[in-house]
């Protein structure tokens, strides 16, 4: 009967001692997964670091007000970096609409070019008969 009794306080410790064991792998297991999320945060490279930026100055002479309220004019780093690619962002955007406007003006030229020596071509020996008519 003791013996009995001896094994079964054996077996609830054991039990009791591999719950707690599970438990330790577990939490490791989660720690050392959050210790993985977080050096892939830190060691992560945004691609707006390679992005050449105009410098601060011209960003604060330049930039609408809206981008330039008190927080980013304290500097605060995160701030003034969102702020300028805003600001980037809009100004190329910009860029971009004229570009697309004088390329399609440049292509309308072409057209009218195209066409205007199409004629010139479809005369050119309408001319060379009347002067061989002369």
């Amino acid at each position: 009967m003791t013996t009995k009794e001896f094994r079964e306080e054996t077996k609830d410790f054991l039990g009791a001692s591999d719950q707690h064991f599970l438990n330790l792998q577990n939490l490791q297991y989660q720690a050392h997964h959050l210790q993985n999320e977080i050096s892939a945060c830190l060691g992560f490279q945004s691609s707006h670091k390679s992005l050449e930026l105009k410098p601060i100055q011209e960003f604060i002479d330049s930039a609408p007000s809206e981008l330039k309220n008190e927080k980013v004019l304290e500097l605060d780093e995160h701030e003034l970096t969102c702020a300028r690619l805003k600001w980037e962002d809009q100004q190329r955007i910009k860029l971009q609409a004229t570009l697309d406007q004088a390329t399609q003006t440049k292509e309308t030229f072409e057209d009218k070019t195209q066409r205007k020596l199409s004629n010139l071509n479809n005369i050119r020996p309408q001319l060379q008969n009347i002067l061989q008519g002369k």
